[in-house]
């Protein structure tokens, strides 16, 4: 018997591992503010798979709370922050295509529509990807990246 939420548990994972790249593709990137866009995507994907959970946990009719705790994802292997980097941008198209995918087959509206945004947030997600990565080859900052780099350097001396 096939399962209709299964492709939807396989999305839960892709999520994981995306966060899993793009933390690791954080450490690539020069720029702070670069950096803490990249890791701010990566808990963007962490709600998602948390998100979707839940979703999957109600549709079959789990019980309430905080639920069991997910698969682990694949460990990475040795890779260097720039392919990690790499390898997220190609995630994330197959990860926007994939939702565009299985939207059709999904029942639920909500669940439905929380897929549709989750497409378009992936491809956002990219072109912001790649514009940040164009700007650090070409050594371009953020405007006030280095307002925001002092701010940073003033609270990790507090703390």
């Amino acid at each position: 018997m096939d399962d209709p939420l299964r492709p939807i548990e396989d999305a839960i994972l892709r999520e994981a591992r995306m966060e899993a790249l793009l933390l690791r593709g954080a450490r690539s990137f020069q720029s702070t503010v670069h950096r803490s866009q990249v890791r701010r995507m990566a808990r963007e994907n962490r709600d998602h798979s948390r998100i979707l959970r839940r979703h999957v946990r109600e549709l079959r009719g789990g019980p309430r709370g905080p639920g069991r705790t997910p698969r682990r994802v694949l460990p990475l292997g040795p890779m260097r922050p720039p392919e990690a980097l790499e390898k997220a941008l190609g995630y994330k198209s197959a990860l926007a295509g994939y939702y565009e995918e299985i939207t059709g087959g999904i029942e639920d509206r909500y669940l439905r529509k929380f897929v549709e945004i989750v497409a378009r947030c992936e491809r956002e997600d990219r072109k912001l990807l790649e514009s940040m990565i164009d700007a650090e080859e070409q050594n371009l900052l953020p405007i006030g990246a280095d307002e925001y780099e002092a701010d940073q350097e003033l609270e990790t001396e507090a703390a």
